[in-house]
């Protein structure tokens, strides 16, 4: 089929009627070709675009069939849908992916879903029935309910928390601020500074329980303690202190002694004996034959201070004044016999004498300076049989090594240098 290029004006009927052609066919004339120098706005009921954006959605605008708009608030890209200014629907709108606005999204009828994310704390009417599950709830005057709240995560709130109720929790409450509650705090145990608690009642106290008072810790029964107790200040107590198993407990230690201990003229006990002050007198073992108490390697008994052998005892007094009568051992002899250390006065039984006997003296340089020996013959039959006093070694008497009793109760007073030397007084 052949065609021609056309230029200038082309002045079409006013209307195109069908015709037949020569096999007797009914042909529909139209008008086709390539109008590339016009934009044919003058051929009407062919629709024309204004305003061509891209991937904009066309809209009619007026009903009129030849008016076509790219709306540019209204734009799809294959994905998203996206509506500059009101969404409006008399019905519902169902989105099966998300649906996001940079504006307000206003709805004047019901918004249903299977849950909400955000701030909530413009929303007014907030029901005050049963919440449960994972439902959230969201007000700007209060959360009310008439059983407990129970969160199973973390839960941060940034103003006071208010409970007509209790509040309870299986895990911890921590704040940044202060705590303030108008009723009561239940609690199995309390840590913490209770220095600034008031009212502490003076009732029983037991098991696990801590009190925490800034004036004092009263108590009408005993206070028990199995652990370890730390005091900073003074502890007064007005009744006894009295350990809760006998014999088992110590006060102090050998790392941690006490400085002083101060007593009245009472008395304290060791065991069932007793050491008291008694008209300013230290008492102790007062009756008792063989009760005392040793200070270096002195005994005191109620009869006499006891050393053991070869142990000195001293008196540093200038002058000593006894009131009183004075013994000194004695010691009766019918033998021969040497003196020791501990010997003073030696009785010479005579008329038991059956020959002469000895008497010799300890070595001088054994003896203190000045120890002093007295013998008698107390039977008076030593000029029967006389008695030799004699010395040890080269130690001398008077100058001598020996000396004899031999007048009927004759008696010699002799002392030692304390070296090698004794002499007759």
């Amino acid at each position: 089929m052949a065609y021609n290029n056309l230029t200038g004006t082309v002045l079409q009927p006013d209307y195109l009627v069908p015709r037949v052609d020569a096999a007797g066919n009914i042909v529909t004339p139209y008008v086709s070709g390539n109008l590339s120098y016009s934009d044919a706005a003058d051929v009407i009921n062919v629709p024309r675009v204004s305003n061509a954006t891209n991937n904009a959605l066309l809209t009619n605008v007026g009903g009129d069939a030849n008016t076509l708009t790219c709306e540019s608030n209204l734009t799809f890209d294959g994905t998203t849908l996206d509506i500059t200014g009101e969404l409006s629907a008399s019905s519902i709108i169902v989105a099966a992916s998300s649906i996001s606005s940079s504006g307000d999204v206003a709805v004047s009828g019901n918004v249903h879903a299977t849950a909400y994310y955000g701030d909530g704390s413009n929303l007014t009417g907030i029901s005050a029935g049963s919440v449960s599950g994972s439902a959230r709830v969201y007000s700007i005057t209060g959360l009310e309910t008439s059983g407990y709240l129970k969160a199973t995560g973390s839960v941060t709130l940034a103003g006071p928390v208010s409970s007509s109720n209790g509040i309870g929790t299986v895990g911890s409450i921590s704040s940044s601020g202060d705590l303030a509650v108008t009723g009561t705090i239940h609690a199995t145990t309390y840590y913490g500074d209770g220095g600034n608690l008031t009212g502490i009642a003076a009732g029983s106290v037991s098991g696990s329980a801590r009190v925490y008072s800034s004036t004092g810790l009263e108590t009408s029964g005993y206070l028990k303690v199995t652990g370890s107790t730390i005091l900073a200040g003074n502890m007064e107590v007005t009744g006894h202190i009295v350990p809760g198993t006998a014999d088992t407990y110590d006060l102090g230690s050998v790392a941690s002694p006490w400085r002083n201990l101060y007593v009245s003229s009472s008395t304290i006990y060791f065991g069932s004996d007793e050491l008291s002050v008694v008209d300013d007198n230290l008492k102790f073992g007062s009756g008792s034959t063989t009760k005392g108490f040793d200070v270096g390697f002195m005994n005191f008994k109620n009869n006499g201070i006891f050393m053991e052998q070869g142990r000195l005892f001293k008196l540093g007094a200038y002058q000593i004044q006894l009131f009183g009568g004075v013994g000194f051992v004695r010691r009766t002899v019918a033998a021969n016999y040497t003196l020791n250390d501990r010997d003073y006065l030696v009785g010479i039984q005579s008329d038991s004498l059956s020959n002469s006997i000895t008497l010799t003296l300890p070595s001088a340089d054994g003896l203190l300076n000045g120890q002093t020996f007295v013998i008698k013959d107390e039977g008076g039959a030593v000029s029967t049989y006389p008695v030799t006093v004699s010395c040890a070694g080269s130690d001398t008497l008077d100058g001598q090594n020996e000396v004899v009793l031999e007048s009927p109760y004759a008696s010699i007073q002799l002392y030692c240098n304390g070296l090698n030397k004794f002499f007759l007084t």
